[in-house]
């Protein structure tokens, strides 16, 4: 089986930054099947502030939150997360 990643990047974050984003994603569960996923490079402190799961088959949920709310938000564009399937 070949697993393919697929990117989600964010553009034009604006120069107050991101504090959080909560995201869904669908595929089709009948042609693809979710492996794993994991904060991208832009995500400060990943183990604390973000979590990427499968909700079921086809549905994917990320969610990014700055904990501290002071200085670990997303500051720049790049990459948030990026899933294999």
């Amino acid at each position: 089986m070949e697993q393919v990643v697929v990117p989600i990047k964010l553009a034009n974050v604006p120069s107050n930054g991101i504090t959080t984003a909560d995201m869904t994603i669908t595929y089709d569960a009948s042609k693809l099947e979710y492996v794993k996923g994991e904060a991208g490079s832009i995500v400060i402190n990943p183990s604390i502030n973000f979590a990427i799961n499968k909700e079921k088959d086809g549905i994917i949920r990320i969610l990014f939150l700055d904990d501290t709310l002071l200085n670990e938000y997303i500051s720049k564009d790049g990459g948030i997360c990026k899933y294999h399937i």
